[in-house]
C-alpha cells in the first residue's frame, strides 16, 4: 500500500474509519485497528445523552475541548467529533499528535466561534496535527487567523475538507 497514492491513501485496509492517508499522516499503521501504533481516538457528540463523558462511543465528551484536554499529550490522539453545530474555540495547545476529524464532514459538523474577539480553532504548541472535515464560522479577531490560527513552532498541520467562512480579522 502506498498512502501517498490518491487510489491507496482513500482506503481503509484496517476498517478502523480512518483513511491509509490520514493513519499515514498520523504516524500509525494500517494493519489494524489493534497495532502498537494505532491512535487512540477519542469520541465527541454533544447530542448525546450519556450522563458519563469518557471519551468512549458510548460515552462521548460533548465538547471538542473537553476531548482534547482530556489527550495524552505523548500518544498518538485522534478526536472523532459527531455531527452538530459546536459553540465553542477549540484550543490545541502542547499536545504533540493530536488529530481532530469530523465523522461527517462539513456540512455537518459546525465549529461556530460566535464572534468573541478570538480564532475559531487554535493549534499551538504541536508536532504533528489534523483539522480534517469542519466548517469553521463566525471569528472576529483583531490580529490574523480568525478562522484558523496556527502557530506550530516547528511542527507539521495538515488541514483537509474544511469550509472557513464568515471570518474576519
Amino acid at each position: 500500500i502506498n498512502p501517498n497514492s490518491p487510489s491507496d491513501g482513500a482506503g481503509d485496509r484496517d476498517g478502523d474509519g480512518f483513511t491509509n492517508q490520514e493513519e499515514y499522516w498520523m504516524g500509525s499503521g494500517i494493519f489494524g485497528v489493534h497495532s502498537a501504533d494505532s491512535p487512540v481516538v477519542i469520541h465527541v457528540n454533544k447530542a448525546s445523552t450519556s450522563t458519563q463523558q469518557l471519551g468512549t462511543a458510548v460515552s462521548p465528551f460533548k465538547t471538542i475541548q473537553a476531548a482534547i484536554n482530556a489527550a495524552d499529550p505523548d500518544v498518538i490522539q485522534a478526536i472523532l467529533v459527531e455531527p452538530g453545530v459546536y459553540a465553542e474555540r477549540p484550543y490545541l495547545n502542547g499536545k504533540a499528535n493530536v488529530h481532530l476529524f469530523s465523522n461527517l464532514g462539513p456540512q455537518l459538523t459546525i465549529i461556530d466561534g460566535g464572534y468573541v474577539d478570538s480564532s475559531v480553532v487554535r493549534l499551538y504548541g504541536f508536532t504533528k496535527s489534523t483539522l480534517s472535515g469542519f466548517s469553521i464560522r463566525n471569528a472576529q479577531t483583531s490580529w490574523s487567523g480568525a478562522g484558523v490560527r496556527v502557530v506550530s513552532g516547528g511542527g507539521a498541520v495538515w488541514l483537509s475538507n474544511n469550509i472557513i467562512l464568515n471570518n474576519h480579522s
